[in-house]
């Protein structure tokens, strides 16, 4: 039942993010997801086809502009839009609602048990 709470939790950060997540082609957009395990919960974008989520996500100072041949490596800026850390500064209230309604339900259940 915690790992529920926490993925609800981080379901909600997502749910705030997901409008504010830079679109081209709405593959980032796509991977946008909310995971839980009984210590905590996260709010995840990017999987092996989106490499580009932490470099949209934090910016990027230097790196290698492309791999073929005729490409260099030198200066690839990109600014960093933190869509996700910004909904979650938004969200901070609603989590927190999530959190305590959540370890209710787990001490609720609990008491059932008789643990």
């Amino acid at each position: 039942m915690l790992r529920k709470a926490n993925r609800d939790a981080a379901q909600v950060v997502v749910n705030k993010a997901r409008p504010n997540v830079p679109v081209r082609t709405g593959r980032l957009r796509s991977t946008l997801r909310a995971t839980g395990s009984q210590r905590a919960g996260s709010a995840i974008a990017g999987r092996a086809a989106v490499r580009y989520a932490a470099a949209t996500h934090w910016g990027r100072l230097i790196g290698n502009v492309g791999s073929p041949p005729g490409n260099r490596k030198g200066p690839n800026i990109v600014k960093g839009r933190p869509f996700l850390l910004d909904a979650k500064n938004a969200v901070i209230p609603q989590i927190v609602e999530e959190y305590r309604a959540g370890v209710g339900r787990v001490m609720a259940a609990a008491r059932l048990r008789g643990s």
